[in-house]
């Protein structure tokens, strides 16, 4: 159960919780059977701190979810290319003998695109998983005070940054492939039309 303590001071502080009026007393309820705890500015220090990785996190949560929509584009795309080059599979006239040329310098360039959107993922991955070991180090460190836990947690974090800003840069060389290639297959399609 609980019960009602009347009290002009907080049960966890030495100061009052909020201003009062010195003929009103605050009403604080306990419950009997838990133990007293006290929750101070350090611990609240603590969460916030522990949370600001948990932004980074969800930020490479939502960027590694965008490149495997994109990775899953690319690659129907290129099976899409294939499956068009196995109907050419004998050209006929000029038109398609450069349709086809056109295609094997696209699956190329398609073969290309996928090893980086792959390692780019890869890289949103491991940035993913270094901040939650952020975000484990960190609440560890409040309840164990760990040695080397600040240390730990700031080599966590900028592990996790250095892996997303890497899968940016390669998520930028792709796109700038994928120009090239749809130039490409545009004027290949409409040569001659």
């Amino acid at each position: 159960g609980c019960r009602q303590v009347t009290a002009q001071r907080s049960l966890y502080h030495d100061r009052p919780t909020h201003r009062q009026l010195p003929s009103q007393p605050q009403v604080v309820l306990e419950w009997a059977l838990m133990p007293s705890f006290s929750w101070n500015s350090a611990d609240t220090n603590l969460i916030s701190t522990a949370v600001a990785p948990g932004v980074a996190l969800t930020s490479s949560i939502f960027f590694t979810s965008g490149l495997q929509a994109r990775f899953t584009s690319i690659t129907g795309r290129g099976r899409d290319l294939a499956r068009e080059a196995r109907l050419i599979r004998t050209p006929k006239d000029d038109f398609e003998r450069r349709r086809i040329q056109s295609i094997r310098h696209q699956i190329d360039r398609f073969l290309f695109r996928v090893a980086l959107a792959h390692r780019a993922i890869m890289m949103g991955y491991g940035g993913t998983l270094a901040f939650g070991l952020t975000m484990l180090v960190l609440l560890s460190d409040g309840f164990l005070n760990l040695k080397f836990g600040g240390g730990l947690a700031v080599s966590c974090f900028a592990a996790g940054l250095g892996m997303m800003v890497l899968a940016v840069i390669t998520s930028l060389r792709e796109v700038s492939i994928a120009r090239v290639t749809v130039e490409d297959d545009v004027r290949s399609s409409l040569d001659g039309v």
